[in-house]
Parts: C-alpha cells; sequence; structure tokens
C-alpha cells in the first residue's frame, strides 16, 4: 500500500507499506517497471524514460509513519531549505552505498 509519493527533478520517495512475503527488491522493481512503462506511453517516442539502477529502502515502525509521510510530502521544501535527512536521501547501487 502507497501511502505518499513524492518527487524533485532528480529522485522520488515513496512511503509504502510491503508485504513480508514480498521482497522489498521485488516490490522496488515493480514500482520502477510499471511507472517507467506509464511515462514512456506517456512521452510517447519522443522520449525514452529509464530510472537509475539504485535506490534505497528504509524499515520503520508504525510510529513513525506520520513523521516520513511528512517529510516526503514536503521533499521539496527539505532540499531547498537545506533540511534534508541523511538517512532518508541514501541509495545503494551493486558498487555500495553512494548519497543521492
Amino acid at each position: 500500500m502507497v501511502h505518499q509519493i513524492g518527487g524533485i527533478e532528480d529522485h522520488v520517495h515513496v512511503v509504502a507499506s510491503v508485504p513480508p512475503k514480498l521482497a522489498v527488491a521485488e516490490c522496488v522493481g515493480q514500482l520502477k517497471g510499471a511507472s517507467s512503462h506509464t511515462a514512456n506511453e506517456w512521452l510517447g517516442a519522443a522520449s525514452t524514460f529509464r530510472w537509475d539502477t539504485g535506490y534505497g529502502a528504509l524499515s520503520f515502525g508504525e510510529r513513525s509513519l506520520a513523521s516520513v509521510i511528512a517529510y516526503v510530502r514536503h521533499q521539496r521544501e527539505h532540499h531547498t531549505g537545506n533540511s534534508v535527512i541523511g538517512l532518508y536521501e541514501q541509495t545503494h547501487t551493486k558498487a555500495g552505498p553512494a548519497s543521492v
């Protein structure tokens, strides 16, 4: 279940509940696949949209859900106001961790 989506020009945050039987990597793959397919249908032949290979995943408890949703809802303000939370802004690739 998707709780919140927020994005800026170079990355997107998605707050979602992932069922225990679904691997996080599989969930991310499904999200990236479906969204890039939709974007490419919208763009038509004019352009091809592809996601980068890396992603970050953060597990948090029910008590933190509201604050994480609020962070993502106000993502643009965090980036323009230099008030990002570093833990929320990390991604990992096959080469290892990298900061977004």
